[in-house]
């Protein structure tokens, strides 16, 4: 049982960091882009399309690098912050919720595609968690997407 939990643990810990350094490396950083902090969607179809859900995974990846020293608070807080700017400002939607696939320059709608409730709350998820882990303004931009997907769910 010892040696399970002790092989099951580091297993556990590559898988994670393997997870964190996908995140990272598909995300958009480009400073100048409006789709800053965008995370590709691995499809067959198209190298510059994202997924809404990606980003919220992303943004859970940010907040366990930096806890594990993989990525220094500095720069996580900076990248968690330009996200969600992108998602409050530039990603395309309507009524507080988000197309499932969008350019992952642009923030634009891609193809034809769905508004996702499911990706919305996939992202929302990482946007809430990130706040807790941050606090502060990142907190306060996470409730205003949080909020506002609610408030139109009610009227």
């Amino acid at each position: 049982m010892r040696l399970l939990k002790r092989y099951g643990e580091k297993l556990l810990e590559k898988e994670l960091k393997a997870s964190y350094r996908f995140f990272i490396k598909e995300a958009n950083v480009d400073l100048k882009s409006e789709g800053y902090g965008l995370i590709k969607d691995k499809n067959m179809y198209a190298d510059e399309i994202a997924s809404i859900a990606s980003v919220g995974y992303g943004l859970a990846a940010l907040a366990i690098g930096c806890n594990r020293n993989w990525i220094s608070y500095p720069e996580a807080y900076k990248r968690v912050s330009k996200t969600l700017d992108t998602f409050l400002n530039v990603v395309e939607g309507k009524n507080g919720f988000f197309y499932h696939f969008v350019n992952m320059d642009t923030g634009k709608r891609e193809w034809d595609c769905e508004i996702s409730i499911i990706d919305t709350a996939i992202f929302i998820c990482g946007a809430i968690l990130v706040g807790e882990f941050f606090q502060g303004r990142i907190k306060q931009k996470a409730e205003e997407l949080y909020r506002y997907v609610n408030l139109v769910g009610i009227r």
